[in-house]
């Protein structure tokens, strides 16, 4: 399944394509995409993530991961988080984006804060 990531950062408004797993995390993500899409405020975090609360707890497939940049990943259920550097840590991998380096990714995603709105694609 692919969704639209619209994301408005300190680097202006980008429209990005990402891919969804097919697991029991991504497909209640997707579940809560199916009306108008969620909006969620996303945090710098150790230097290699942004990070956000989601408005309800998805059900966990965590498992030991070394991320990559362009995961997106659920940390403890409620956290969705996208990744521009690796990290290693127990994670429910929900979805990937498609066709950005690290380098643009990292533009893309800013300084400090930014605001995500994840939706299903058309």
């Amino acid at each position: 399944m692919n969704i639209t990531i619209k994301i408005n950062s300190t680097s202006g408004n980008h429209i990005l394509n990402a891919v969804l797993y097919d697991n029991k995390s991504a497909n209640a993500f997707a579940s809560l995409l199916k009306n108008d899409g969620i909006t969620v405020k996303l945090s710098e975090y150790g230097g290699f993530e942004k990070v956000g609360a989601l408005s309800q707890n998805l059900p966990r497939t965590d498992s030991q991961i070394e991320t990559n940049s362009g995961d997106i990943m659920l940390y403890n259920g409620r956290q969705i988080t996208i990744f521009y550097e690796p990290n290693r840590w127990s994670y429910s991998r929900l979805g990937k984006i498609l066709g950005k380096s690290k380098d643009e990714l990292k533009t893309i995603l800013g300084n400090g804060d930014v605001e995500a709105t994840f939706s299903l694609a058309e």
